[in-house]
């Protein structure tokens, strides 16, 4: 059931930050945000997965080790975004 919530989560989570990025990325460049932002992503996936492969195959690390470590990161990561707080220049607060 966490896993499902977890994802449910997930998939809001991207369609908000689409829908805001859409209204704040000017129209001339919103193709190449969104690129980037894919770029971002696959990029990430591949990391995290040959991470996880070699501390799996090298380091002798279990899946639960692997699970709880990963997790771990993602909730400091979480947090991390969540309490972070840029400056709001002029034309932002307008």
């Amino acid at each position: 059931m966490l896993i499902v919530i977890a994802h449910a989560a997930s998939g809001g989570n991207w369609v908000l930050s689409t829908v805001l990025t859409q209204s704040w990325v000017e129209d001339e460049v919103r193709g190449r945000v969104f690129s980037m932002d894919m770029l971002i992503l696959g990029v990430s996936a591949f990391l995290s997965t040959v991470i996880a492969g070699y501390l799996a195959e090298y380091q002798s690390m279990s899946l639960k080790t692997g699970f709880i470590s990963f997790a771990t990161v993602m909730i400091i990561s979480g947090a991390l975004f969540t309490a972070w707080k840029p400056k709001q220049t002029q034309a932002q607060t307008v």
